[in-house]
Order: C-alpha cells, then structure tokens, then sequence
C-alpha cells in the first residue's frame, strides 16, 4: 500500500508487510511530476508563436511584444497595464477606425476621402500595442508619452510613428488642436488612450477644459469610472464626474475588458468608452462662473443622501442666501439632470459679470505632478 498523505506532511501512516520505504505517497508523486514538468517548460522557454500567415501589425513591425512579455518593467508610479492580448487590442483598433470614419464620412467638398490621422492623438502609447495597427491606418497620428524608456523604444522600433515625451496632463489640446488641424479632414481631434487609472479623472476634465478642441475620446479606463462617467440621474452611480462629462460630452460605454489582456492584471474589470464632444454646449454655461459651478456640485454631492436646502447651506451663507427656491429646496443633487445644475448655480450666484472669466482651464482639476517627470529621467531603465 503506498503512503498515505496527511495534514502534517508526507508520513508513514501505516504499512503492509514487503513494502520497500522508498515508496511514495500518491499525492505528493503527481505534484513532483506536475513541478518536473513546469521546470522543463521554463527551461525550453515559450513556445514561439506561428505568425506568418498573421497580417495584422501585433506581429509585424519587431517590437518586442507578445502575449507573455513587454519590451520593459510596468511602472507602478505611471499607473502602468499593457495591453498584449492581440483580439482585444484589434477589437480597440476597428471601434476607433470606425469612429474616425464616421465622424469623417463626408468632408468639407462633399468627397470621400481618407484621414491621414494628423488630428488623431493617442494618449500613453506605451510599447505600441494600439499604435502599431493604428500608425497603418493613421501615419501622421501622434503619441503622447511621459515614459522616456517607452519613447527611445518608438523611436528605435517604430521610427515612422511620430511620438514626443509629454505629460498629458500638460497638453494644451487647443494649441495642438490648431497645429494638428493643417492638412486634417477636422479641426478637432480624435483622441486614443489606454488611460493611468490613477489619473483618469484628470485627463478627462483637462479633456472637457478644451471641449471645442476635440471631437471625441475613445479611452480605456476602470468599470467602475465607466459607469460613473455614463450613469443617468438617480442612480447609485450618479455624481459629479457624470454631471460635468454628460454637460460636454454624449458619453457611452462600448465595451467591458477583462484583467487577462493586461500585463501586469489588474484588479478590477476595465472598459473602453467614447465620449462625444457636443458640437454646442448648454448655452447658460456661458452665464455662470465655472468655479461657481464646480462649488455648486461638489457640495452638493459631498451630502448627497441631504436635501439641497442642507447640503448648500455653506454656499447660501456666502451668497446671502436663506432659503433656496421651491423648484431645489426639497431635492436631493442625484434627482438633477446636469443641466438643472447651471439653472441652481444662476439661482444662486446670479449671472457671471461682463468683465468675468468663463475660462474653464484648471478649474476642475489639481496641478500635475511636474516631479514625477523629473524622477522618471533619474530612474534606471529596467
């Protein structure tokens, strides 16, 4: 009878007769050969991968990355996932190409004709998991990248994508919208990104700071911000991000990604979402201050289970206040649709004075972090 296995490790729970000592307990025998057979599997490396009937660029252009490995270490400070399941990453290519050609279905003489991409801007390419199929389609497109390993390794393999280092969060996309915008099908941009979960909510006011710079962005970022950005009034999801990108945009998620088609995985669900810039924005914005704005909705959203007529009281003792009009006094901010909340802050700070500044530019968001590019050229490639 072969040794039996217990809680405490490999022991000689009980032997018949005859039996030689050097046998082995079952279990731990399929767990040696399962180990053996790992160790062999490491020590031929991966299989290579078939990839001459392949098209696509995921395996074309030489840059090293598969499915198992990228060309670098993942950051952890730049909030870095890459993208390297080739289905997922052509799924992301053929929404976007279906996006650009039907925001340029008919151009201004009334011909067809073709986008060269000069207006498409991808944010954080990376190591080219997306822009490698997106520069055959687009090959005057532009990337933004902070990380200066990512960008020597564009450059190095993918010299006919044109890349610069630059923080996103310090673009200026109505300067790059005019310098872009010669040659291009549209004035506005099409934006592409694969986003830092740690700085989403950033990037997507800097993005609406210059709504009449762009035409949509299609970005991959958490589910949970998805369904944030995209959640109709009373829900549980409803909140300031939904307010300010349904005021600018028409956002809708088109699809959930899995952690597997990361490296490193993260932890939770993704989604790739297109917000679609509104040509024309509730003309009142124009009427309020936007830090009056932005103060109207973070309060009220900071107490969101109170009515308005307590969740404002701050704001209805600086304006002089006492009670709030019949139409807001007894709701609670997740019953407003996003316009009402322009009408809530014209009824409390009155309209903007002729000499105010309706200039959104960093109202909404908190100054980069100009540090973390100067420890990034300090860091060690890996």
């Amino acid at each position: 009878m072969a040794w039996v296995h217990t809680s405490g490790g490999c022991e000689v729970a009980r032997r018949v007769q005859g039996h030689a000592k050097s046998n082995v307990c079952v279990k731990c025998e399929r767990s040696a050969a399962t180990s053996r057979a790992r160790r062999a599997r490491r020590n031929d490396g991966p299989r290579a991968r078939d990839t001459t009937n392949r098209s696509d660029a995921t395996s074309g252009v030489g840059l090293p990355m598969t499915e198992r490995g990228i060309a670098a270490r993942p950051k952890q400070s730049l909030g870095q996932n890459f993208l390297v399941d080739p289905n997922m990453i052509r799924q992301i290519t053929a929404a976007f190409v279906d996006a650009v050609e039907q925001a340029e279905e008919v151009c201004q003489d009334g011909d067809s004709k073709q986008s060269t991409g000069r207006n498409v801007v991808e944010i954080g390419p990376g190591f080219a998991a997306l822009s490698q199929l997106l520069v055959r389609r687009f090959p005057e497109m532009l990337g933004l990248e902070i990380d200066q390993r990512a960008v020597a390794h564009l450059n190095e393999f993918l010299p006919e994508f044109n890349v610069v280092r630059q923080d996103v969060l310090e673009t200026d996309w109505k300067a790059l919208a005019s310098e872009r915008a010669v040659g291009a099908n549209s004035g506005k941009l099409y934006v592409i990104g694969n986003l830092p979960y740690n700085i989403i909510s950033q990037i997507l006011f800097s993005l609406i700071e210059s709504c009449e710079a762009v035409d949509f962005a299609m970005l991959m970022m958490q589910l949970e911000v998805a369904q944030r950005v995209a959640a109709p009034k009373n829900s549980k999801a409803y909140g300031i991000l939904s307010v300010m990108c349904q005021l600018y945009t028409e956002p809708k998620i088109l699809f959930q990604v899995p952690p597997s088609v990361f490296r490193p995985k993260p932890d939770v669900t993704s989604a790739m979402v297109i917000l679609k810039f509104r040509d024309k924005c509730n003309p009142r914005l124009d009427q309020v201050d936007p830090n009056h704005l932005r103060q109207v909705v973070r309060e009220s959203f900071q107490q969101r289970r109170k009515q308005l007529r307590n969740s404002l009281r701050l704001t209805m003792s600086q304006v002089g206040v006492t009670e709030l009009s019949e139409r807001w006094a007894s709701r609670r901010p997740q019953e407003l649709d996003p316009e009402e909340f322009i009408d809530l802050t014209y009824d409390l700070f009155g309209p903007v004075s002729p000499d105010g500044d309706t200039n959104m530019t960093g109202v909404w968001r908190t100054k980069s972090n100009k540090e973390r590019s100067r420890k990034e050229d300090a860091a060690p490639a890996l």
